[in-house]
This record gives C-alpha cells, sequence and structure tokens, in this order.
C-alpha cells in the first residue's frame, strides 16, 4: 500500500453498501475506532473510566453514538430501549467521552464541533468548535480534553470547561484516528496518513518517539500491562510493543481480518473486531491464538467496549448492539431500538 492509501484494493469480503460508506466517511485518500486502556492505561477515545472500556461500575448506562440518524442514545445497564434520545447539537457523532463529573464530550464529523452535555441532560451546556476539524476521537485525562482532528491532522488539548485550545499539537500527525494512554500519562497517536504511531510526553507537543516497525494504516490502540496494542488494518496484523519500546515484541495475526476496534477486559483478554470476517476473535494476556471467535450476530463491528462481564459489539452494518456474556459466543440480547449506524459506545451517568 501507498502511503495515504486507506483500504486494501480489493472488497470482495465484505458488503458493498458498508463498504463504499466506509470508503466515503473516511475520504478518498478506517473507533472509531474505539479504543481499550485499562489497568495500567488512561482512557481513550470513549469512556468515563476506560476508553472502548471497562467498567466496575454496576449501575452504568450504555451511550450509543448512531452515526446514520445523528443521535447519541442511552440504555439502562440490561435494557433495550433508549432511557433517551439526544440529538440536540449532534451531527453524524463518531466519538464520545466523560470526564470525571460525568459531562459528556460528542465529536460531530460533519459540522467539526465537539458538543458537551451536563449528566443527565440532552441538551448542549457548550459548544467547542475553535480548532476543530473532522474530529473522529476523543480523550479525557487529567482535567484535560483531547481531540484528534483527521482533517487538518492535528490533536487539540482543551483545559477543562473551555472552548478555545491550550495547544495544538501538529509535530508527527498525520490523519489522526485513534487516542490513548498509558499509565504516566503519555499520549499515543494513531495516524492512519504516514503509518505510524506517534509518542507524546505530560503536555508536549512534540514526539519522543515514532513507532514504524510492523505498522500499516492503524485504526485502533489499547494499552495495559505496560504493552501498546495496535490494529493495523493494512496489515491484517495486531503488533504488540512494550512500554517504552520502538519495536513489538510480537504480532498477533491469527484469526485478525482488517481490524477496526480493540477493546480489553479486566482479566486483560484482548477482543479485537474484524470487518473483513465480520467476528469478533478474543486471545488471552500474551496470546496470539484466538481463544474463541465470535461471529453470531456480527456484522461490520466498528466498536467494541467490556464492561460487569459483558462484552458489548457496535454493529454498524445490521444497525444492533450485541451483549455477549463473558466467554460466551451467543449474544444475551439485541438493541436495535434506536439504533442506526452505530460508531461509537461509552458507559457513564
Amino acid at each position: 500500500m501507498q502511503e495515504g492509501e486507506r483500504f486494501p484494493a480489493s472488497s470482495e469480503r465484505r458488503p458493498e453498501r458498508m463498504f463504499e460508506r466506509l470508503r466515503k466517511l473516511i475520504g478518498a485518500c478506517c473507533s472509531a475506532a474505539l479504543l481499550a486502556a485499562c489497568g495500567s492505561g488512561f482512557p481513550a477515545s470513549t469512556a468515563p473510566v476506560a476508553s472502548s472500556s471497562f467498567s466496575h461500575a454496576t449501575s452504568a448506562n450504555l451511550y450509543v453514538a448512531n452515526y446514520g440518524n445523528s443521535t447519541v442514545t442511552v440504555y439502562a445497564a440490561g435494557g433495550s430501549s433508549p432511557l433517551r434520545t439526544i440529538s440536540q447539537g449532534v451531527n453524524s457523532p463518531r466519538a464520545l467521552a466523560f470526564d470525571g463529573t460525568g459531562n459528556l464530550y460528542v465529536a460531530n464529523s460533519e459540522n467539526n464541533t465537539v458538543t458537551v452535555y451536563a449528566s443527565g441532560g440532552s441538551s448542549p451546556v457548550r459548544t467547542i468548535s475553535q480548532g476543530i476539524d473532522h474530529p473522529v476521537a476523543l480523550a479525557y485525562v487529567a482535567n484535560r480534553l483531547y481531540v484528534a482532528n483527521d482533517d487538518n491532522s492535528t490533536v487539540s488539548v482543551y483545559p477543562r470547561g473551555g472552548s478555545a485550545p491550550l495547544r495544538t499539537i501538529s509535530l508527527g500527525i498525520y490523519n489522526p484516528w485513534a487516542l490513548v494512554f498509558d499509565g504516566s500519562r503519555n499520549l499515543y497517536v494513531a495516524n492512519r496518513g504516514s503509518f505510524t504511531v506517534t509518542v507524546y510526553p505530560p503536555g508536549g507537543s512534540s514526539p519522543t518517539r515514532t513507532l514504524t516497525d510492523g505498522i500499516n494504516n492503524p485504526f485502533a490502540l489499547a494499552y495495559v500491562a505496560n504493552r501498546l496494542y495496535i490494529a493495523n488494518f493494512g496489515e491484517n496484523t495486531v503488533a504488540v510493543y512494550p512500554r517504552g519500546g520502538s519495536e513489538p515484541v510480537r504480532f498477533i495475526s491469527q484469526g485478525v481480518d482488517l481490524p477496526q476496534a480493540l477493546a480489553l477486559d479486566g482479566s486483560r483478554n484482548l477482543y479485537v473486531g474484524n470487518l473483513g470476517s465480520e467476528t469478533v476473535t478474543v486471545y488471552a494476556p500474551g496470546g496470539s491464538s484466538p481463544l474463541r471467535t465470535i461471529s453470531e450476530g456480527i456484522k461490520s463491528p466498528y466498536a467494541l467496549a467490556n464492561a460487569v462481564n459483558r462484552l458489548y459489539v457496535a454493529n454498524y452494518g445490521n444497525n444492533t448492539v450485541t451483549v455477549y456474556p463473558r466467554g460466551g459466543s451467543s449474544p444475551l440480547r439485541t438493541i436495535s431500538q434506536g439504533i442506526d449506524e452505530p460508531w461509537a459506545l461509552v458507559f457513564g451517568p
């Protein structure tokens, strides 16, 4: 693949409509990639405690960003009907995040804004537009909001309660697609345009190092137990890097087919959402062969989330969120009411 090319040439293994829509959404040159960070990692992209996400909160509500109808739907734990629907200020949402007080942040890719909602609210308390250009990923860490802007190749950083960026990270950024933090609050940025992952120190705007080995169209990141996981859409692999390292300790390829999303559970099992095979493959810590493969109910898995021994899968291809028990491969339930091209999942108040 050439630098900047988004997809393998063939789309034969995926439904034509899904592939053409995804290619259009990303641009002619993809999670959300929604990303996972738990244990020693910090949130990236979609959750109050961990991105894409591991949560101990048994009463947490599920939030779903629906790209198709420009809404965020909210479901009670164990529920399949929306508690409420957030539509005011929402426009083609691509990422969700919470801060420590329960404020919800929504990245609106089509009108270049991030809208902010008070806990339990459905009307925005403010709209952030300065420095925003096609936002595709969010993270909230240490009273700072991080926004990955795909079109202008920057990460904008905002203070708590602010609408103007404290700083803009551009050095080393090229079509950023995913964000994650490690336990020392170093920032990792997946750059799909340059096939790299750049690493920034807390408060810094210049990369301390750039990861390139084995990286090709990095669509999702996860960090746990001093290991960085990189989903390589262009290579059908997940590369695993040690903390502080510039070379992978191993590659996971068995069962990986156009990986779009990553998640981790409380036991540090890794989940990979595969667009090519319409599956989610599960790997034990340190493992490279799948423990199991989940296919029932899966159709274009754009986002994954783990909470309270349940795996949640956002199925962009059939407008559902399927919920699986720990260790299971058949859904406990399927959420379809209010779901329309789901792109991101998060748990919150």
